[in-house]
């Protein structure tokens, strides 16, 4: 796969001291041809400048930089929709602008496209590990980007961010654009549909990427934290809504579910907005059959979800029979762990 095309995606807004960075290590890369599709999403400082002030040295390397506007704050996911339907390439990379590529994961993932497909046992994405790092790149003792294990939990947790998979063009048709209307969560989202889509997926245990933590984005993050639980909310629902489509709504994946909402509204608390995200996560638990009774019996098994919600009072015996009889007959009803590739 030495002559495919591969094309970056890159959303930008505002990212005038991190876009030139971004896009040398798109232009590091080992592997040719590239295509690098910069998507400016109504920045107001420098980033075009930067941009287009690397054509020249694109051209030079043997790589094609595009620098395309959505003609206005459209939102991260209208950009990489507006850049991936301009792609030309065979493959598709997304990249945040302000993280970063290593220069062999192009070449080390195609090897690994081209290897399945001798086998005659092709898949749809390679996606590999991510370190994150901060400004100066010290690392930090995080990463991003692990093994699927075809069960519940794959659906709970994100795999890898937005950087870690390489996609073969054509199965983003299939998984279909980014949500637009979501402002938080948006790789996470794409991520449980890309699994539920039913595509061949295969791991790379490799560093191929950077994610890199900057000072001002942590500044950003803390003035606009009131925001995120709410917007996580309206993500988090759409997630449920695809997974109660799918066999994989198993009472496994309903109890993971739970905690995970568990730990939204233990976000809520530490923001101010108690009672209006509990509230509205109430209504979405009641929406997909996570009633009082699942809540009952969080509240004899879970510390942490009594103290979310301020249970100051013992539960009664009688409540947690009660809640234990209701486990059992939603163990007998749902099927566990009946996931992936069923």
């Amino acid at each position: 796969m030495s002559d495919q095309l591969v094309s970056v995606v890159i959303p930008a807004f505002n990212r005038e001291r991190h876009i030139g960075r971004c896009l040398e290590s798109v232009a590091a890369q080992t592997h040719r041809p590239i295509e690098a599709i910069v998507v400016d999403d109504g920045s107001v400082d420098g980033t075009q400048a930067v941009v287009e002030s690397l054509f020249e040295r694109f051209q030079h390397l043997g790589c094609e930089l595009r620098l395309l506007s959505t003609g206005g704050r459209k939102g991260a996911p209208y950009a990489r929709n507006l850049g991936a339907m301009a792609a030309k390439g065979d493959f598709v990379q997304f990249l945040d602008s302000d993280d970063l590529l290593l220069p062999e994961k192009f070449e080390t993932e195609l090897a690994v496209f081209e290897e399945l497909d001798l086998r005659g046992s092709p898949v749809d994405l390679v996606y590999s590990v991510a370190q994150m790092v901060d400004a100066s790149m010290r690392i930090i003792p995080m990463r991003y980007g692990s093994a699927l294990k075809a069960r519940a939990s794959d659906y709970c947790q994100l795999k890898w961010q937005t950087m870690c998979p390489l996609y073969r063009k054509a199965i983003l048709a299939k998984i279909g654009p980014w949500d637009e209307r979501l402002k938080k969560g948006q790789d996470f989202e794409f991520g449980i549909r890309t699994l539920l889509s039913g595509v061949k997926v295969r791991f790379l245990p490799r560093v191929h990427s950077l994610h890199v933590q900057h000072e001002d984005g942590q500044m950003v993050d803390l003035v606009g934290r009131e925001k995120i639980a709410s917007r996580l909310v309206e993500t988090y629902e759409i997630c449920l809504q695809q997974l109660a489509a799918h066999k994989q709504w198993s009472f496994t994946l309903r109890r993971a579910w739970y905690y995970r909402i568990a730990y939204l509204a233990q976000e809520s608390v530490q923001v101010g907005e108690r009672q209006a995200i509990l509230d509205e996560l109430s209504r979405v638990l009641q929406e997909f059959r996570l009633g009082s009774t699942f809540e009952r019996w969080l509240f004899v098994k879970s510390p942490l979800y009594r103290g979310i919600l301020g249970f100051r009072k013992r539960v009664s015996q009688g409540v947690a029979y009660r809640a234990k009889a209701w486990l059992q007959r939603e163990r007998r009803q749902y099927s566990i762990g009946d996931i992936v590739g069923g």
